[in-house]
């Protein structure tokens, strides 16, 4: 919860700013937070994606315009 201010821009990003975005409806990303199960856990924030051809059609090629240089490179080529 404390990026919880961050979680919101990037989501209202990518519904929004991304090219490509207008060809979904709007709403495709969105925000779900829970608690998860245990005793001293934190709120958590998930951006959830309702439609799986967003994936194909918006999140790669926004990802594929930057040069990963960690080991995350790997994670996205997978």
């Amino acid at each position: 919860m404390v990026d919880e201010t961050l979680m919101n821009a990037i989501k209202d990003f990518f519904n929004k700013s991304v090219s490509g975005a207008t060809k979904f409806e709007s709403g495709v990303v969105n925000m779900r937070v829970y608690t998860p199960k245990g005793t001293n856990h934190k709120q958590v924030i998930q951006l959830v994606i309702t439609r799986k051809d967003y994936f194909n059609n918006v999140l790669i090629p926004f990802f594929e315009l930057f040069v990963l240089r960690s080991k995350k490179k790997f994670d996205f080529q997978d």
